[in-house]
């Protein structure tokens, strides 16, 4: 009985300083827009309303790296990682007087559970949906079917501990890598994401019936 009870209080101690160790970080920001944003839709080329988003992508076991990303097409946004967002009006951020959106924000842990993005690259996404849902929105953007997008791989990851300066995210390719999207001196246009290629779709194929064939071989 003696050694039972030595053992629980050895398993109480150790979940105690597992949870200890498992501090959240907080995560000063700010968000800013210096050129105006075009979100064009097949109903309105020249549409200025819609929401970007601060996240990353995620296979659920590891981050995609930038190559992935790069040659992604629009099933992508599938594996995105929402932290927050703001939204979009008139081609700029809602609320912004000039001085960018400031706040405060837990980015959790290093893992890659839901709201866990500390010390994690960061990528900056403009869609022409509004809903402040990230489901809603991908839903919306994918049922428009146009797939306009802006995305920026930002300078900036995401702070790893709440010492860590505040953290500048900018809606425009001199802060960061422009993925997709163009840029002129005083505007940033969603452009197209790229359809699978032909011969993308061709091995997709193939490869299905390569598995029909085995499967029908095997019953």
């Amino acid at each position: 009985m003696k050694n039972k009870t030595i053992t629980m209080l050895t398993l109480v101690v150790g979940v105690i300083l597992s949870i200890g160790s498992a501090k959240a970080a907080n995560m000063s920001y700010t968000m800013y827009a210096d050129f105006t944003v075009n979100l064009p839709t097949s109903i309105n080329p020249s549409n200025g309303t819609g929401r970007v988003w601060l996240g990353n992508f995620s296979n659920g076991s590891s981050l995609l790296s930038l190559a992935d990303i790069q040659s992604g097409n629009n099933t992508l946004l599938n594996s995105f990682r929402p932290l927050m967002s703001f939204g979009i009006s008139g081609g700029s951020l809602v609320g912004d007087t000039g001085n960018g959106l400031r706040g405060s924000i837990s980015v959790g842990d290093t893992s890659l559970t839901t709201g866990n993005f500390a010390g994690q690259n960061a990528y900056i996404l403009a869609l022409s949906s509004t809903s402040s849902v990230w489901s809603n929105a991908l839903s919306a953007w994918q049922t428009a079917g146009s797939y306009n997008a802006i995305l920026i791989r930002s300078a900036n990851d995401f702070a790893l501990n709440s010492g860590d300066p505040a953290c500048d995210f900018a809606l425009d390719s001199g802060n960061g890598q422009l993925i997709f999207g163009t840029q002129t001196a005083s505007s940033i246009t969603a452009a197209a994401i790229p359809e699978p290629s032909v011969g993308m779709l061709f091995l997709i194929g193939a490869a299905g019936l390569g598995a029909l064939r085995l499967r029908r071989h095997t019953v």
